[in-house]
């Protein structure tokens, strides 16, 4: 294997392994600012399910060339999932980043009553999501759902146990209470009538404290001390 000591490292979804493949453009956008697209390099692509591979990048040039022996299964972080509402403009792009970083493995995402948003653009979420993942050095990628409202998605994953966050709940979020449960972080106007609703359904609801949380604080807040308890 040729002596090239600086590496980049890439996500690409639904990667195929190919002997010979060519830089993207935002791949070569990123190496420019970098200052490394005129050196030899080598480049790993992970597929974001656990799969990565290395490729050899001569100097300025955008064909890459597969390292043999080099394919590994790196595996994927411990499952992570939030839900809730979206919050509006900027906000969501920095939920999606640090929800990222910090090791988020699925936002579900639901339309409320009181907060609706309808122009939620999938891709955009998953170039912020990846941009996050090569910043952090992630094994893996965040998944990216949208639901219709959250009783919608209640329906759609039987299996699945949830609660809710709620500022006049009378019990104090416990990470012990709620292992392996989906907590559900509500929109700035409240959840409504939704309360009962999902206590009809045998939610759980808690409160994170004397504050109020915005919609990403909540969910930053919620991503920290469940991914220090994935790690307990």
């Amino acid at each position: 294997m040729p002596d090239k000591e600086i590496s980049f490292l890439s996500f690409r979804k639904n990667f195929q392994i190919q002997k010979k493949t060519k830089l993207l453009e935002t791949e070569i956008s990123h190496l420019k600012s970098l200052r490394i697209f005129n050196q030899d390099k080598m480049i790993e692509i992970r597929d974001g399910k656990g799969l990565s591979v290395l490729y050899s990048s001569s100097a300025n040039e955008k064909d890459i060339e597969l390292v043999p022996g080099s394919e590994s299964e790196i595996g994927i972080e411990k499952e992570l999932i939030l839900s809730g509402a979206i919050p509006k403009g900027n906000r969501l792009d920095w939920l999606l980043q640090k929800g990222t970083e910090i090791g988020v493995t699925e936002f579900w995402f639901c339309n409320f009553p009181r907060s609706s948003r309808m122009d939620f653009s999938e891709d955009r979420a998953d170039r912020i999501c990846v941009e996050a993942a090569i910043q952090s050095k992630r094994v893996s990628l965040p998944i990216i759902k949208i639901y219709d409202s959250p009783l919608k998605m209640i329906e759609q994953n039987p299996k699945r146990e949830f609660y809710f966050l709620n500022p006049k709940a009378e019990k104090l979020l416990g990470t012990k209470l709620v292992h392996g449960q989906i907590p559900i972080i509500g929109p700035e106007g409240g959840f409504g009538e939704l309360v009962e609703d999902l206590k009809k359904l045998g939610l759980c609801d808690y409160h994170l404290g004397q504050t109020v949380l915005r919609i990403e604080t909540a969910f930053i807040y919620l991503s920290s001390i469940l991914s220090l308890a994935n790690q307990e």
